[in-house]
């Protein structure tokens, strides 16, 4: 077996008989541009050994000769911001304090030109460099580059065909290479490498340009280093890199991409890096706390990449593809960037602490710093933002799915994208708020394994502030929620059933749900009579209870009554606006998903009987508790109930136990629930009647009496000529005229009737005796005494029943 010796003059050939620098593609940088596998090859090998920013500014402007007037002008401000603003590659030939949009499209045609020229030396002396490496066979990807060049062409594959497919191979191969110094392979973030695919169709590129783009992000990696000047005409300051790609990312997303780098890759397993020995010093519930330790460090790194994901592979393009406003994306990704660099900073110092053999041995100072304190509340304020919006983003972007093709094409695209991990953008938007659920489970089980007492107690008051903190976000979130059902229901508003009672309408007719707060909203029956129910969807605000209608599209808000009488009168009308100050909960003690809502307005008293889906729907109705809360306050106070908007996004619920002192104060009021029901089962309808006519039997019969006497006397006076009796004479009329200033006084309607008796009664005169006479009148006077006592007694018990009906329901106590 011969040896080959380093001087054998055929060893470089032996080696790579491919190899011709004479007719092979790197002899001019135009046949590598053209060629998307070499001018990878190519550009990996810059990226290892030199600094790669002048090539790929070189490229970028060449990609200007093919763009369109409007194209021009947006990448000539990303390709300033990139290469000659960040980088500082050149400095511009006008004055610096002139924005580059200004310009005209030749003068910044011209520009570029000047720039990529000014970059020719060093991508010249650069490629020059690769000839020679590739000659002696130190160039990377050697084989990949055989395999193109040796590729016969056929119809089924061509040429062109065959050269993306292996520029896509090795894309990917790029992607997973680690960099480790400058003569090792550099790491590129596949996350970078593909995000600009959305704007491959708007600037209508050759695969070599798409190629090149992606590859080009690279550059990030590669270290800074002292950049060769070149003509005078442009100056090339030292060591700052450009931008990721030839889009010309922000500032901020340029400062983020080394995170992203490092975020790809999974981390490290405390086992797999701890000591044997160390390991199996320890004890087995230590151990457990290393285990849970891990897992929050790995989850938070996981949380931060798929953040970062939101920001790079949504956020940015979006606006940089002009997709959304800057506004638009504001509002619906709030604090994203101080978001991601809360969790990363928590992230790097969960990192330290894994720095000594990855055994962590305290770490309750770390967490209280981050959820306690004023950090903590700023970090509550700035997921409490973006956790509220999340709904709203979301229904946002599924609507201008539908109305945008080229938003959804760009969504669609975005979420096939391997940095996404098969997720799609509604499933990455709530992961924020899935987050912070998972942070007290966590912190508590570490405090479980804990030893020692006082990190133990510094794990557990981390553990309480996150609990305060998602207590606090799933309130914002609720009442977001609510606000944005409050303007649906207002959007579709009809109040014009309000009209029969003009009172209702006048004060209701503006009324705006969406300046309230929502306590609770969901479908009820409303029983208005036995015969009649009504399915109504029941809003419990912070000082109404409103009960709308759906007819079609709208909500109606509707007057209801027991009887068609009172719809024509337009009175004792049901109002489907109740004012809570003023009403209080009975239940019903027939059905247990039924209960009452009492309360009294200017048109007297009235009451609903509302009707929950089941039981358990009844009991988990907020509605008793806070209507009682409001009716106590009402009571405690002469002020109005306190809005729910004063206190600051607190759940009625908490104020209900931050103020139990005042309900037990209040509570001997309920006492008059007790006697409602009490009579109301001894059939004494306090309710019914405030309703209802006060109909006086007595004054009635009294009347009656009066005109049968009147009557009789008449009578009597008429058939006795022969023996006139004065007295019993001037008794008579006096009785009628006693009997007559009666019906005026208490029932003048009697009168008319007794009228009609008086002219068409008796025609033949009644002829009675003296003696049966006098029995008749005294009959009837006492008859009438009688009646005239009941008439009292009467008219006393309207009184009573009236007075309790208005305590009962004002709140009085027994």
């Amino acid at each position: 077996m011969s040896i080959i010796g380093a001087e054998d003059e055929d060893f470089e050939n032996d080696l790579d008989p491919t190899v011709d620098d004479h007719s092979s593609h790197f002899t001019s940088i135009e046949l590598v541009k053209s060629r998307p596998t070499h001018l990878l090859v190519f550009l990996q090998h810059v990226i290892l050994q030199f600094d790669c920013s002048s090539l790929l500014c070189y490229l970028h402007a060449d990609l200007f000769k093919n763009l369109s007037t409007k194209e021009t002008k947006k990448q000539f401000v990303e390709f300033y911001n990139s290469f000659l603003d960040k980088s500082a590659l050149g400095k511009p030939s006008y004055d610096h304090r002139t924005r580059p949009d200004l310009l005209s499209e030749e003068q910044q045609r011209k520009f570029v030109q000047d720039v990529q020229l000014a970059q020719a030396p060093e991508v010249l002396r650069q490629l020059e460099d690769f000839r020679q490496k590739r000659m002696m066979g130190m160039t990377p990807n050697a084989a990949e580059l055989l395999e193109v060049e040796s590729h016969y062409p056929t119809d089924r594959i061509p040429m062109e065909m065959k050269e993306k497919a292996v520029a896509e191979t090795l894309l990917d191969k790029m992607s997973e290479i680690q960099r480790v110094g400058r003569s090792e392979s550099a790491r590129v973030d596949r996350h970078s490498s593909r995000r600009r695919g959305s704007s491959r169709a708007k600037q209508s590129r050759s695969r070599s340009d798409v190629d090149l783009q992606a590859a080009a992000t690279a550059a990030h990696s590669s270290p800074t280093s002292p950049h060769p000047s070149v003509d005078e005409g442009v100056l090339l300051p030292e060591g700052v890199l450009p931008g990721l790609s030839l889009s010309g990312p922000t500032p901020q997303q340029e400062e983020q991409d080394p995170r992203l780098l490092e975020l790809e890759q999974d981390p490290p397993n405390w086992r797999e890096h701890t000591p044997p020995d160390t390991l199996k010093d320890l004890s087995k519930k230590e151990t457990k706390r290393q285990e849970v330790i891990n897992e929050l460090f790995a989850t938070e790194h996981a949380h931060v990449r798929m953040l970062s994901v939101l920001q790079t592979v949504f956020w940015k393009p979006l606006e940089r593809e002009e997709l959304m406003t800057a506004t638009e994306l504001a509002t619906i990704f709030p604090s994203l960037d101080e978001i991601i660099d809360m969790h990363y900073a928590f992230y790097e110092h969960l990192k330290k602490l894994r720095q000594h053999n990855f055994i962590v041995k305290a770490i309750g100072t770390t967490l209280l710093n981050r959820f306690g304190g004023t950090e903590g509340e700023w970090f509550q304020k700035l997921t409490s933002r973006f956790c509220s919006h999340q709904t709203w983003a979301l229904e946002q972007l599924k609507m201008r799915q539908k109305k945008d093709p080229r938003f959804n094409s760009f969504i669609l695209e975005a979420e096939s994208r391997p940095q996404c991990r098969r997720l799609q953008l509604k499933d990455i938007i709530p992961t924020e708020m899935q987050r912070l659920t998972k942070y007290p489970l966590l912190l508590e089980n570490i405090a479980k394994c804990t030893e020692d007492t006082l990190e133990k107690e510094s794990i557990q008051q981390s553990a309480e502030c996150c609990r305060k903190i998602l207590n606090h976000v799933n309130e914002e979130v609720k009442q977001m929620e609510n606000l944005l059902t409050l303007k649906d229901y207002q959007r579709r508003l009809d109040t014009s059933g309000l009209k029969p009672s003009n009172e209702l309408y006048l004060e209701y007719k503006y009324l705006d749900l969406a300046q309230r707060r929502m306590i609770y909203e969901g479908p009820l029956t409303w029983r208005v009579t036995k015969e009649k129910t009504l399915e109504v969807q029941c809003v419990l605000l912070g000082d109404l209870l409103v009960l709308l209608q759906k007819q079609d599209d709208k909500m109606v808000l509707k007057c209801q009554s027991k009887s068609n009488i009172a719809v024509q009168e337009g009175k004792q009308m049901l109002s489907p606006i109740i004012k809570l100050d003023s009403a209080f909960l009975r239940e019903v003690a027939t059905d247990r998903k039924a209960f009452y809502v009492i309360f009294t307005w200017d048109s007297g008293a009235q009451i609903y009987e509302l009707v929950a889906q089941s039981v358990g729907e009844r009991k988990n109705l907020p509605a008793t508790d806070h209507i009682s809360f409001s009716l106590s306050l009402s009571f405690r106070f002469p002020q109005p109930p306190l809005s729910p908007t004063e206190n600051g996004g607190v759940l009625l619920k908490n104020s209900i136990g931050e103020n139990r002192h005042l309900i037990d104060e209040t509570k001997s009021v309920d006492s008059r629930h007790s006697l409602i029901d009490y009579l109301s089962d001894k059939g004494f309808d306090l309710i019914g009647h405030s309703n209802s006519d006060q109909v006086k039997v007595a004054n009635s019969a009294l009347n009656e009496v009066m005109f049968l006497k009147r009557l009789l006397v008449g009578s009597i006076s008429l058939s006795d000529d022969s023996q006139p009796n004065e007295q019993n004479g001037r008794e008579g009329p006096e009785s009628q005229d006693q009997g007559l200033q009666g019906e005026e006084g208490e029932g003048g309607g009697g009168g008319g009737g007794g009228m009609k008796i008086d002219e068409g009664g008796i025609s033949a005169p009644l002829v009675l005796s003296q003696e049966r006479m006098e029995e008749v009148r005294r009959k009837l006077q006492s008859l009438e005494v009688q009646l005239k006592r009941l008439q009292s007694v009467e008219e006393e018990h309207h009184r009573l029943q009236q007075a309790l009906s208005k305590f009962s329901l004002e709140g009085g106590n027994f």
